[in-house]
């Protein structure tokens, strides 16, 4: 049985998701490492809670972490949580159980901001079943047996939380190996391996070791990646000087237009990006009053008007700062091919623009506290000044409005959350008021 009958298998005898609303990977990381065996929770959760009943951890990228049995559910207030709860719900082992019970309040505030000292929330004692990331485990391993050659004898393997479409893992801290679990989506690490063999001489980005779409030792297609050394961007961007982050950015505009410097045959751009926005919308449409409805139509219709002038090429599609790395001797360099596609130049940068208003959106717990609005005022600024087709574009700021509210339906069929409506909401106002 391989994995992708296997994970069928859970979700028809377990088809209750649990998602932690706050740095999910990283509780679920210290639930699989035994470092918390309790959850504690609102009362109000949209997820039942019960007792003697199964549930399915899951990632934010979307993959199963761990069958879960909840086994005793308390109904308690946070004062009432003696130092034992507090240890097996996660608490430090040098944290005082006072100064841990605080942290928890103001978590729990952020999500429901009329919280207090007596509310009451459910504290609740699970066990694994299952623990899902040792069976994709298993399937590295036997990639790492048949490229004995390549990797050599395993000493470490750390599965990185990226991609919605593929595992991804660190092998030995030299390989990376991707791992498509998503049939529908094998036609994306084509695309990818032919990109890379392509641009073998591109020092900016990861050398393509082996591409197997054979699925002879595993039924998986799958790729064999050097590791990039060195840290992203957002482990740099907080502690540099101004002027390093323009040159920074000039370096990395360099790198970005070697890979559009070859024109490609454009296709209906403005129809493409109107009917995803469509289907989003209609699929979120309850979230919406009549007005907003009427506002977020009204916008569409700008479509054939904003995004004319199209200068296709190759792009990266997935260009933020955790795809962005700076190695030893400060040079940048890329990775995460995966999305790599056909499409106007400027596509490529609306993730650096929309990290102007949320340069925490694309970080990792490590280092979200740290990235700071103000830090990222000049950054697509420096984009258009040292990309300067980009300033020739007539609208090209109405063009990364109506790419933000694209990526923002996108994630919300997945993430109903007001916060992202309300930037959906922001955008359309904006580019509404031209069609007065």
């Amino acid at each position: 049985m391989c994995i992708t009958e296997v994970e069928k298998e859970i979700n028809k005898r377990c088809p209750l998701i649990w998602k932690f609303d706050i740095n999910n990977d990283q509780v679920i990381d210290s639930i699989l490492t035994g470092k918390r065996t309790a959850i504690l929770c609102l009362c109000e959760t949209e997820i039942s809670v019960k007792e003697n009943t199964d549930y399915r951890l899951v990632y934010d990228n979307e993959k199963e972490a761990a069958i879960i049995c909840f086994k005793k559910v308390i109904d308690i207030t946070i004062e009432e949580i003696t130092e034992k709860m507090a240890v097996q719900a996660g608490k430090e082992e040098k944290l005082k159980v006072e100064d841990w019970k605080n942290k928890v309040k103001e978590c729990f505030k952020k999500l429901r901001p009329d919280f207090k000292d007596d509310t009451v929330v459910k504290f609740i004692l699970f066990e694994i079943k299952e623990n899902l990331v040792l069976k994709r485990l298993s399937v590295v391993k036997m990639i790492a047996e048949e490229n004995a050659a390549i990797v050599g004898k395993i000493n470490c393997v750390r599965e990185i939380h990226a991609g919605f479409n593929n595992s991804i893992f660190e092998v030995n801290q030299t390989h990376i190996f991707k791992i498509c679990t998503d049939i529908k989506k094998e036609d994306t690490f084509d695309t990818e391996a032919n990109f890379y063999r392509e641009n073998s001489d591109n020092e900016t980005i990861p050398s393509l070791i082996r591409y197997d779409k054979s699925k002879k030792a595993i039924p998986y297609v799958y790729e064999i990646l050097e590791k990039v050394e060195g840290k992203t961007l957002f482990y740099h961007w907080y502690c540099m000087r101004e002027e390093e982050r323009e040159q920074l950015i000039c370096q990395l505009v360099k790198v970005i237009k070697d890979i559009h410097k070859h024109r490609k045959k454009g296709y209906d751009w403005a129809g493409m990006v109107q009917s995803r926005i469509e289907k989003k919308f209609f699929e979120t449409e309850n979230l919406f009053d009549s007005s907003e409805k009427q506002k977020i139509m009204g916008t569409l219709n700008l479509c054939d008007k904003i995004l004319v002038d199209n200068y296709f090429s190759i792009i990266h599609n997935d260009l933020h700062f955790d795809n962005i790395f700076l190695d030893q001797n400060g040079r940048v360099r890329l990775i995460d091919f995966n999305d790599v596609t056909i499409a106007p130049f400027d596509y490529d940068f609306r993730f650096l623009y929309m990290m102007v208003d949320v340069p925490w959106k694309w970080a990792n717990s490590e280092m979200e506290s740290f990235q700071k609005k103000e830090d990222y005022k000049n950054l697509f600024l420096y984009v258009k000044k040292f990309y300067r087709e980009l300033n020739d574009l007539k609208y090209l700021e109405e063009r990364m409005k109506l790419y933000s509210i694209l990526n923002d339906f996108d994630l919300l069929p997945r993430f109903p959350r007001a916060s992202l409506k309300k930037q959906i909401m922001q955008n359309v106002e904006i580019l509404y008021q031209q069609t007065k």
